[in-house]
């Protein structure tokens, strides 16, 4: 269970660099089936950004996934210039929206 970081590929021969292998790990994919009414499409990043400042769910605000994921990302040294660019953007949407 959890993750691991090795150098070895699943069948145990030498990869020569590092790799994650998770196993029992939850993963969203969205697509454009109609069944998924959130689906926004193709979209900008100023539209993104807007619906996820926007969104809310069973599990609490998107934005907080969104920052979550951002901080996860770096901490693990991953760099994703249009990630840390959405969540900049989401960040100034919700601080524009707070009262004076």
């Amino acid at each position: 269970r959890g993750s691991g970081t090795g150098n070895q590929s699943e069948e145990g021969g030498q990869l020569g660099r590092e790799r994650a292998v998770v196993r029992d790990a939850l993963t969203y994919i969205a697509t454009g089936d109609p069944v998924n009414l959130n689906w926004l499409g193709p979209a900008s990043t100023e539209e993104v950004a807007a619906q996820i400042a926007a969104a809310v769910g069973p599990s609490g605000p998107n934005s907080e996934y969104l920052f979550n994921l951002a901080e996860a990302m770096r901490g693990i040294g991953v760099q994703d210039p249009h990630l840390y660019q959405l969540e900049a953007r989401v960040r100034d949407i919700i601080r524009e929206q707070q009262p004076l």
